[in-house]
């Protein structure tokens, strides 16, 4: 099996955990996990991963833009996202079961506590469920954004009120029709 990304290196196994195999690139850093391999072990390690203080607040990671095929049996491998506001998104074999992670990515899942969530994270259902977070998140920014708009919107209506009234009398902008 090659590296997916490198296309020419060798992936050779090793530990991504204690009691966790997988066959990893030396080039990038790219490791090929089976899916099941992983939640299996994820079920006998309860406690979340403990990745060190600076790979918690931002892990180094890297991200295959472009399509890649699945080192082990050379089936197209979908993206998967795996949280809101993170741009990494994870390859998954359909035909074999396997995922790919790039190089950093694997700690970029224990940092958000999500290898014991891998299965879930490639479903339809978290897929759906981080496009709502994402559209909830962006509409309250709008709706913030919104509230500067209207108060700056009442500070400009204010003047030409007084200006209206000074010449047509009485009359608010929002009396005016357009003929």
């Amino acid at each position: 099996m090659y590296c997916p990304v490198c296309e020419q290196r060798p992936l050779r196994p090793m530990k991504l955990e204690p009691g966790l195999v997988a066959h990893g690139c030396a080039a990038c850093g790219g490791a090929l996990v089976s899916v099941l391999a992983a939640r299996d072990w994820a079920e006998g390690h309860p406690a979340p991963v403990e990745p060190s203080r600076a790979e918690a607040t931002a892990p180094e990671t890297s991200d295959t833009g472009s399509a890649i095929t699945c080192p082990k049996c050379r089936h197209f491998m979908a993206k998967y996202r795996i949280e809101a506001g993170v741009g990494n998104r994870l390859d998954v074999c359909g035909h074999c079961g396997e995922f790919w992670a790039d190089g950093g990515e694997w700690r970029l899942l224990a940092s958000l506590d999500l290898i014991a969530k891998l299965p879930e994270v490639f479903s339809a259902p978290w897929q759906v469920g981080i496009r709502h977070r994402e559209v909830a998140e962006q509409r309250s920014e709008l709706a913030v954004r919104g509230d500067g708009v209207v108060g700056t919107g009442r500070r400009v209506r204010a003047p030409l009120d007084a200006v209206l009234r000074g010449a047509f009398g009485d009359v608010r902008l929002g009396q005016l029709r357009r003929a």
